[in-house]
């Protein structure tokens, strides 16, 4: 029961991490924007692979299980799945530093986690 409310906050925080910066491109340029491929990258302490991370705009998966009726917390610049819940807090918290993917990325690595992309 008590893992399953820090779960639930956990998650709750990790939604509060979507920052709300909509690029802005002139409308005089919008012709010229071409999507890229999605990057993604897995990410690893040790051995141990802890989160798999992509650049397009998505879900925040805890390894937690939802309640019932609920939905993934979105973020607006990746999504990420949780494979190891110990990592989670230390995870969420570079995340919340973070601007962007490659921020999040370099952050990754300078804490001492392998980034390996895909």
């Amino acid at each position: 029961m008590f893992r399953d409310a820090l779960l639930a906050v956990v998650i709750a925080m990790l939604a509060g991490c979507a920052h709300d910066k909509p690029a802005s491109v002139p409308s005089n340029h919008a012709s010229t924007v071409t999507p890229h491929e999605p990057r993604s990258w897995r990410v690893y302490d040790g051995d141990v692979e802890i989160l798999e991370v992509s650049d397009q705009p998505g879900p925040l998966v805890s390894t937690a299980p939802l309640p019932p009726d609920a939905t993934p917390a979105m973020h607006p610049f990746l999504s990420a799945t949780a494979l190891e819940a110990s990592h989670e807090d230390r995870l969420r918290g570079i995340l919340e530093r973070s601007h962007d993917v490659d921020e999040f990325v370099r952050l990754l690595q300078a804490e001492g986690f392998r980034v390996v992309a895909q």
